[in-house]
């Protein structure tokens, strides 16, 4: 998803650039000294904790089996309900730690293999050294060269080998390790002596370089030279990464294991891609003209709570297969340039360089052929070749060039023979091909791969850095967490976990919907000029008046109409047919159903619905089976039900989670989530992110619903003022709907990283909690209990079991909340669900507690709360991956991105200006506040249903 993908993007530069000017002495924090070992459920030695360092060579021999159970003098005695757990290191957390909480009751725990592996440190004292290598040319000023951000690979690689080189010329390195991050950092195992001295300003001839980094940066005649100057910054040992938190931004030990991780496997011939994290074999690869599909995995670094609690460092490898573009001329690419659509398809968003003038383009669309004019005349003079050089039948490549100053782009057009593709970069999504990975193959393949890589074998350089790999997988015990019973009208069911952790609906045999909609009457709506077959369409109907029948919902009439026309496009035919429903006394249910999928017939379908206030439904053949896309089964039934005010099933939770879920609960959960769009097409100001909400606010207590909000797309932060607004509009449905105000308020926030807690624990979190106190001040009422969760679902670890050598998935609904969750002691990793588009490998969630005051008090109620909501979800009949109120803020966003892209497609074909105000800078950007009211459903008939 393009706002994911800009989201995680973002915030690694904005990673690489702190590290860059973070200092590197790190300031130890004592542990306490009555550290007591976590609870489990066995009592053998540890024969980790009292092991002797050893040769590397000899690793395997050495090492035992790093599992849970190895912890000395521990029972399930020391989880009593009367002792809670510390937090070991409070001091050194950003913000006031989380509330205690007692462990999950280690009853049947079950032997959980992760693929986490035990770092075994050595103090090992190592230097820093920052590095600035700038670009001289006769007659003109230097400048600094910039490797931070992944996405200019090729200037690391370059700046690299420009460094060697100096060290080279300096005198003899070869007993020096050393690890560079092709930017501004450097780090040694011994202190640097060049020239018989510490530090390093150097000139290096351009000549002295090879001529591809010569091309790359001097012009064809001209002469220059680089300026290189390497200078100590500090000391590290590196036993320091034990000391530091979830919530350290990349510091300076973490940034030296990571690049010491890459060290050998890059030598040998494996590929580091864009993030610097993973790693993908290529050493197969001699020939390489277009994308492979190439097996790897990300590694990762975490400072893990461990067996004593003290800190261990775990070492995080994630399988993954990728599809990665060759570097070289855009010319090799498997394209066929004849046909203009395939070749958008394919090479929108690409990274590509001028081959005369260095520079870097991202490709955007559309492409233009090349004539005798403009583009042509320029692409001849720039390559001082003849016509007969360049293809006149292959397109030029459009690339735009944003104008931050003014907020608006420019476009370029280049001819493909001048252009190189940049290295290391993925297909986009829609152009990869699927690839299913079963759960044995990721973890034989992990253990496969890093061997090959040397993460997992013997490895020089991370040994003189002190790092020793254990290559056995870390087992823990996880715990099964109880799911809730299923309630519909006259019918009660379980989750059947033999069934992919689904259950049975009703029929008319055991019973109804709980709260089954009635509809006067439902519009079918097609168009045969999309060649949508009409038999289709009638069975449609008749499977839509059998199912509503057997789950009790109401249908008073079904007509169908075709919107076929000779003077208008669907788009329209959608457009003036949902006006002439807008005035109606009674609106009816539209149902448009087309043979493929249109996601801009969709898009203006929704956009539709909203401005003109009727409930629409959007039907694919090519999606469901074409003979029973309606059945008491399909969540598109059970969909509909909820747009017009139904309700779907209960559920009955634990006894321990009453005041929080359930009929007598008196609590209100918000989730929010933010979307960004796709800042290279879009630039800054062109499209706003979408801040979507899901909360509970309805009469029914497990009902959720939400809306959505725009900002200007320049923030990872959500604003202030927006979330002060949503705050008080979800608290005020909650007490109309509910005629009290809720005793605890649970917010959930969705995907963000680490380094970004202490920003929505400071920022975001204060300005919720001021929408809803203003409320509470204004009722004269005690302030609630407040609870803020962060859940990221995009992360690397993965949980498997064994039964007699056999890999598999670990149960649905498990948890874990020991040794290889955060040192800080306020992360649960919870495995919720199986994902059946991905050959049902577990979906795993990690939960982080910034703030509890005292809503939890123990981890077992966390958890009953993330089962009984991923058993909310009121579209499908089994567990779903994540809990509803994240599904919820996950779909409003989606939506309202959707509609403000339908929105400006409509302006612009009727050469209409979107709503503007001025910037203060005497240009404009858009009046989010004016689209917010125009497009959100706050205004809308649906504000209080479930519409999305």
């Amino acid at each position: 998803m393009p706002s994911k993908a800009n989201k995680k993007k973002a915030a690694d530069e904005r990673r690489s650039a702190n590290s860059a000017a973070e200092a590197v002495e790190i300031p130890a924090v004592n542990p306490p000294e009555d550290l007591a070992p976590e609870p489990t459920s066995s009592s053998s030695s540890n024969s980790e904790s009292s092991s002797s360092s050893s040769p590397y060579s000899s690793v395997e021999s050495t090492y035992p089996s790093t599992s849970d159970s190895d912890l000395p003098g521990t029972s399930t005695s020391d989880a009593t309900s009367d002792s809670l757990i510390s937090d070991d290191d409070s001091s050194s957390l950003l913000y006031p730690p989380p509330a205690r909480l007692e462990y999950l009751e280690a009853s049947n725990p079950i032997e959980i293999v992760t693929n986490s592996y035990l770092m075994k440190l050595e103090p090992v004292k190592c230097y820093c050294y920052n590095v600035s290598i700038s670009v001289k040319r006769n007659g003109m000023d230097s400048f600094e060269l910039s490797g931070l951000t992944g996405d200019v690979r090729q200037r690391q690689r370059d700046l690299a080998e420009i460094l060697r080189i100096v060290c080279r010329n300096g005198g003899k390195m070869e007993k020096i390790v050393k690890v560079y991050d092709g930017a501004t950092k450097l780090y040694t195992t011994k202190k640097l002596k060049i020239f018989q001295l510490d530090s390093i300003n150097a000139t290096l001839d351009q000549s002295e370089v090879p001529e591809m980094i010569q091309s790359r940066y001097f012009p064809l005649q001209g002469n220059g030279s680089f300026l290189v100057s390497v200078t100590l910054a500090g000391f590290l040992t590196s036993t320091d990464v034990l000391e530091e938190t979830s919530l350290s931004i990349c510091s300076p030990v973490t940034q030296m294991f990571r690049l010491a991780l890459q060290e050998e496997a890059t030598t040998i011939g494996f590929l580091i891609s864009d993030d610097g994290n993973e790693m993908f074999d290529r050493t197969h690869i001699e020939n390489w003209y277009g994308p492979d599909l190439l097996n790897g995995f990300e590694a990762q670094i975490k400072i893990a709570k461990g067996i004593k609690r003290t800190g261990e460092a775990h070492l995080i490898l994630t399988y993954k297969q990728e599809q990665l573009y060759a570097s070289g001329p855009l010319s090799n690419l498997p394209v066929n340039w004849k046909d203009l659509s395939a070749a958008r398809s394919y090479l929108k968003g690409l990274h590509v360089q001028h081959i005369y003038s260095q520079q870097c383009f991202t490709i955007n669309v559309p492409l233009i052929t090349v004539d005798n004019g403009k583009i042509f005349k320029k692409a001849i003079e720039q390559a001082n070749q003849s016509g007969s050089y360049f293809n006149r039948f292959w397109p030029a490549i459009e690339v735009n060039l944003l104008n931050k100053s003014k907020g608006r782009q420019r476009s370029l057009y280049f001819p493909i023979e001048t252009l190189n593709v940049l290295p290391d970069q993925k297909l986009p999504e829609e152009n990869k091909t699927a690839v299913v990975i079963d759960t044995s193959t990721k973890f034989s393949e992990t253990r496969k791969i890093g061997e090959k890589a040397l993460l997992l074998s013997p490895n020089s350089t991370l040994h003189s850095f002190g790092v020793t790999i254990n290559p056995e997988p870390i087992t823990v015990e996880g715990f099964a967490v109880s799911p809730p019973t299923i309630m519909y009208n006259g019918y009660e069911t379980v989750v059947d976990f033999s069934r992919n952790a689904s259950w049975l609906p009703p029929n008319n045999h055991k019973g109804t919907l709980i709260a089954p909609a009635r509809m006067e009457k439902v519009l079918l709506l097609y168009n045969s000029s999309e060649i949508t077959n009409k038999r289709k369409v009638e069975r449609l109907k008749t499977y839509l008046i059998k199912s509503s029948k057997q789950i009790g919902i109401i249908i008073s009439r079904i007509d169908e109409e075709d919107l076929a026309s000779s003077v208008a496009t669907p788009v329209e035919a959608i457009e003036q047919k949902m006006n002439s429903l807008q005035n109606l006394l009674v609106k009816p249910i539209v149902i448009y159903a087309t043979e493929n999928d249109n996601q801009a017939v969709y898009k203006n379908l929704k956009l539709q619905e909203r401005l003109c206030e009727v409930v629409t439904q959007y039907i694919s053949f090519n999606k469901f089976t074409a003979t029973r896309p309606f059945n008491s089964n399909s969540r598109n039934m059970l969909k509909l039900n909820v747009k017009c005010g139904g309700f779907n099933h209960l559920l009955v939770a634990d006894e321990s989670i009453s005041h929080l879920w359930g009929d007598s609960s008196n609590t209100l959960i918000i989730s929010y989530d933010l979307r960004f769009p796709d800042f290279e097409k879009s630039g800054i100001y062109e499209v706003p992110c979408t801040v979507g909400f899901g909360y509970n606010g309805t009469r029914i207590p497990e009902a959720v619903t939400g809306d959505f909000h725009y900002q200007l797309a320049n923030n990872e932060q959500v604003d202030s003022d927006v979330l002060i607004y949503r705050a008080k509009f979800m608290l005020n449905h909650y007490l109309s709907s509910r005629k009290k105000l809720p005793d605890n308020v649970i917010i959930l926030r969705d995907e963000i990283s680490h380094d970004q807690h202490d920003m929505v624990r400071f920022e975001e979190f204060p300005a919720i909690q001021k929408g809803i106190m203003e409320i509470f001040d204004e009722k004269k009422k005690e302030a609630p209990s407040f609870a803020f969760l962060v859940i990221n679902k995009r992360q690397s670890h993965q949980l498997y079991t064994t039964n007699k050598q056999v890999i598999s998935n670990v149960p649905p609904l498990t948890a874990i909340d020991r040794r290889v969750v955060s040192k800080e002691g306020n992360e649960i990793i919870f495995a919720s669900t199986t994902d059946p588009k991905i050959n049902k490998n577990m979906r795993v969630l990690l939960i982080t507690i910034l703030l509890n005051e005292n809503v939890f008090k123990t981890n077992n109620e966390l958890t009953q709360l993330m089962a009984a909501m991923c058993c909310a979800n009121q579209v499908f009949t089994r567990v779903v991956q994540l809990p509803e109120t994240i599904i919820a803020a996950e779909s409003y966003a989606k939506r309202g991105a959707d509609l403000f892209d339908a929105y400006s497609l409509k302006c612009h074909q009727e050469n209409e200006p979107l709503l503007e105000i001025p910037d203060g800078t005497g240009g404009k950007h858009l009046d989010l506040t004016k689209l917010t009211e125009l497009l959100s459903y706050e205004f809308s008939c649906f504000s209080t249903t479930r519409i999305v």
